[in-house]
């Protein structure tokens, strides 16, 4: 598991270009090709199959749900165990105008290892107000069966975030009142950055 943790979190699946003549036909391609130079059956397949070889990108997507399916319940394993939790959200917009919203769970594991686990992109296009990021937490949360363990909630200055009135994480703590609001440190350190490259410009 640890190893097909690492395959499928840290690499992409896809290449650019997967055509035959290609260099680099992604990461999928060209494992199961390498395999093939020390697996027989795996090298007939790939060179007598007409009709399935497996390296359809429909095929890829079926495997990239199947094995994101395993890590998340995995994850949901390890949550089940630990006592408390705590949920990061980071919102950005791509070249395409649409923003995606990232979420992570960072709990302590059985072995007493802090654990920050990405849990998934939503597309938080349609609707970024306060109601609705914060109807997304929860549901994930829920998701994961941890509402009650959540304890710390941690976001950007964006301002539908972190107002104590009507903020997304007022709305989180009407939910599981100990869930306290930490800035995030990163866009903290982000905006002093800025702030201090554009003084010296």
């Amino acid at each position: 598991m640890q190893l097909a943790s690492w395959v499928f979190k840290k690499i992409p699946f896809r290449g650019h270009d997967e055509s035959e003549t290609s260099r680099n036909r992604g990461n999928y391609i060209e494992l199961a090709y390498f395999l093939a130079e020390f697996d027989e059956k795996m090298q007939t397949h790939l060179e007598s199959a007409t009709v399935f070889k497996g390296l359809s990108p429909d095929i890829e997507n079926d495997l990239i749900h199947s094995v994101g399916s395993v890590i998340l319940a995995q994850i949901k394993t390890e949550i089940q165990k630990c006592m408390y939790v705590s949920v990061l959200l980071d919102e950005t917009s791509d070249f395409s105008c649409y923003s995606q919203l990232s979420t992570v769970i960072r709990y302590v594991n059985s072995n007493g290892a802090v654990c920050e686990s990405f849990i998934r992109f939503s597309d938080v296009s349609k609707d970024r107000s306060a109601a609705a990021l914060s109807d997304l937490v929860v549901k994930e949360l829920k998701e994961f069966d941890c509402l009650n363990k959540l304890i710390a909630q941690t976001y950007d200055g964006a301002a539908v975030m972190p107002s104590e009135l009507n903020g997304a994480q007022a709305k989180v703590k009407e939910h599981a009142t100990d869930a306290i609001f930490i800035h995030c440190y990163a866009h903290r350190l982000n905006l002093v950055l800025s702030q201090a490259a554009s003084s010296n410009a």
